[in-house]
């Protein structure tokens, strides 16, 4: 509704095959396809974060694709995700008010939140590792080895 109310040309994943060429957003409305969508995106908008009922999106999963991630207020279910990503400056949390300022942001200096979605993504790098290794020192020190 929002697309069509400020007359912004879109297409549905749904309906891709009937493009005309004009379309500046490509709306995902199917499971499963985020992953291919990411690897052709500069930017993503998830907006399953900015209705309350809807509970947010994963935040990380585009920047694993080194793409920047803008997302709404309704995060409650991932505030560590949130956190990170704000931190790490690999997105921008904002609201429909905001919406048209954050994406400017981001297209005056795209290169910035790129550098920054690849830093947070290498700075998780090696996690399991790490979780294998105090795992096993803690269950070593506690006689289950």
């Amino acid at each position: 509704k929002l697309l069509q109310t400020k007359k912004i040309p879109f297409i549905r994943w749904s309906n891709v095959e009937n493009r005309k060429g004009n379309e500046r957003v490509l709306l995902i409305d199917a499971m499963g396809q985020l992953p291919i969508c990411y690897t052709h995106s500069r930017l993503v908008i998830l907006a399953g974060s900015f209705e309350p009922h809807l509970f947010g999106h994963n935040i990380l999963e585009p920047c694993l694709y080194n793409v920047p991630v803008l997302f709404g207020p309704y995060m409650e279910s991932q505030k560590e995700l949130v956190s990170r990503v704000l931190e790490a400056k690999a997105g921008l949390q904002t609201s429909y008010k905001t919406i048209a300022e954050a994406i400017k942001t981001f297209f005056n200096n795209p290169d910035t939140m790129c550098l920054a979605t690849q830093a947070l993504i290498e700075q998780g790098r090696g996690a399991t590792a790490k979780t294998l290794a105090i795992l096993k020192t803690n269950l070593y020190i506690n006689g289950l080895s």
